[in-house]
């Protein structure tokens, strides 16, 4: 049985998660982050960027600013995964987490930007704590 819980099985949550990869000097090397030690789950353990999907993540709001469309990923990622129509909510929390939870936004340019300076204003206010709506993040 896992610590603090009274039953025998846990029901899982709808989440996401990003592999981000790259070639180095001495192989593949893949990002990952540290959980704080004061986590309730896992606490200390090294993850990959992710996290629980927000209703949000699927709304019509932040469809209307994702440049491919839902039907698209719910083909090319959806049908795979077996998430299926529900692709777009997943890509958009595994984006937002990586971006809340190590400051990397993956794939918007600067033009995003909305009301800020610079990402790495918005990486400072997202490490005090304040966390960002997908649409606030491509500011449109």
């Amino acid at each position: 049985m896992l610590k603090g819980f009274t039953s025998d099985y846990v029901i899982p949550r709808r989440a996401a998660t990003v592999l981000v990869v790259r070639d180095g000097v001495s192989g593949l090397e893949v990002l990952m982050v540290r959980r704080s030690s004061n986590a309730t789950f896992m606490p200390g353990a090294y993850v990959f960027p992710g996290g629980v999907v927000d209703a949000a993540d699927g709304s019509p709001e932040v469809q209307a600013v994702c440049e491919e469309s839902a039907h698209s990923l719910a083909s090319r990622i959806g049908d795979p995964t077996q998430v299926r129509d529900a692709a777009l909510s997943y890509v958009v929390a595994a984006m937002r987490e990586c971006f809340e939870e190590c400051g990397l936004w993956l794939g918007a340019p600067d033009k995003f930007l909305q009301g800020e300076t610079s990402w790495a204003a918005l990486r400072e206010r997202a490490a005090r704590g304040r966390t960002y709506g997908f649409t606030r993040l491509v500011g449109r």
